[in-house]
């Protein structure tokens, strides 16, 4: 296909884009199967624009007081395209969780999240970056992160982050002694 025309008929879908008022679960869908077939398309443009709609999406969900299904749907829709699009970099691994992490905090969804298994997908891209973000000093004393990190750990697509986290037995050992001559002092 002529990339030309492609980009001709994704101008409009990616206009929509502008305004997170006028993003509908089906564009947002629509837009997924764009990043399928075409990813080369897409660059990290895209990925702000995306993490800028779920904070909208998560101030709207508040200010509505509970009636967040729809927007929902459409955060987790979200979440779920950054796995599909390549120029979607390690580097956004922290930024990506942090936001889902506050969405599911403000919304109080964490026990039934629907952000679990499209964020594992994108964290699967990248397991050692993954590993270490959630081994990070900071990140390792919050809960949430703790009890995603089990979550990713327990699930049977985890594999990969699994096997990088046994590897990496004389970091976690480095850690654990820093801690207790820390605690000591």
């Amino acid at each position: 296909m002529e990339v030309a025309k492609v980009h001709q008929q994704m101008r409009p879908l990616l206009l929509t884009l502008g305004d997170y008022r006028n993003l509908t679960l089906n564009g947002i869908k629509r837009l997924s199967y764009l990043t399928l077939l075409f990813p080369s398309s897409f660059n990290e443009k895209l990925c702000e624009q995306l993490l800028q709609h779920l904070g909208k999406l998560l101030e709207a969900s508040v200010a509505q007081g509970g009636k967040i299904d729809a927007e929902l749907e459409k955060m987790a829709a979200i979440v779920s395209m950054f796995h599909q699009i390549p120029a979607a970099s390690a580097r956004w691994l922290h930024r990506l969780s942090k936001v889902v992490f506050q969405i599911e905090l403000a919304l109080q969804v964490e026990a039934s999240s629907p952000f679990r298994e499209p964020l594992l997908k994108f964290l699967l891209r990248y397991p050692s970056e993954s590993v270490a973000m959630f081994l990070n000093d900071a990140n390792i004393k919050e809960q949430q992160w703790s009890r995603y990190f089990e979550f990713v750990l327990k699930n049977k697509e985890g594999e990969p982050i699994r096997e990088i986290l046994q590897n990496s037995t004389a970091r976690l050992i480095g850690n654990i002694l820093s801690k207790l001559c820390k605690f000591n002092k």
